[in-house]
């Protein structure tokens, strides 16, 4: 044990000149490859991180023209919408309108028909009273009648009359 607790100076020496020997040769052929190493692959990294910067900014880029294209889409959308609304109750109105007119001319038509017919049951009465008051007269002429046979004739033509 006491040989691990003394120093040796001759130990310590070659110990010193054996790795100044490998700090050398390390130094000259293996730093310079580790140095060459981690520069291109800091290089690298930086590329990456370059690359994705650019792919972020062009994705950004992709995302305000998609969402400008929805923007002008959803407005198109609307306009489409607002001018079928408008469209649509242009016909509405004009269907409203259509039908009115047509529910006043067939007004106008029923009250001429009921006219027509009107003028021609009167115009039809007419004959009829016509003809029964000269029925009346040919046959008052015919006989000379008292006041009750004059009730009786009329009370006759009256009930011969149709019942419409």
């Amino acid at each position: 044990m006491q040989d691990i607790m003394n120093v040796n100076p001759g130990l310590i020496f070659w110990s010193l000149i054996n790795f100044s020997i490998l700090l050398f040769i390390l130094s000259k052929f293996a730093f310079p490859a580790m140095k060459k190493s981690l520069q291109s692959r800091e290089e690298g990294i930086k590329n990456a991180i370059d690359e994705a910067n650019a792919l972020n900014e062009k994705a950004q880029k992709l995302l305000a023209e998609s969402q400008e294209k929805l923007d002008n889409a959803q407005k198109e959308v609307s306009e489409i919408l607002s001018s079928a609304k408008n469209l649509a109750e242009q016909n509405i109105q004009k269907a409203n309108e259509e039908a009115e007119k047509n529910k006043h001319q067939k007004i106008e038509e029923a009250k001429r028909e009921i006219e027509r017919s009107k003028n021609d049951a009167i115009s039809q009465l007419r004959n009829e009273v016509a003809d029964l008051v000269v029925t009346a007269t040919e046959k008052i002429l015919e006989t000379k009648l008292d006041k009750d046979s004059h009730l009786k004739l009329a009370k006759e033509q009256i009930e011969k009359l149709p019942k419409n």
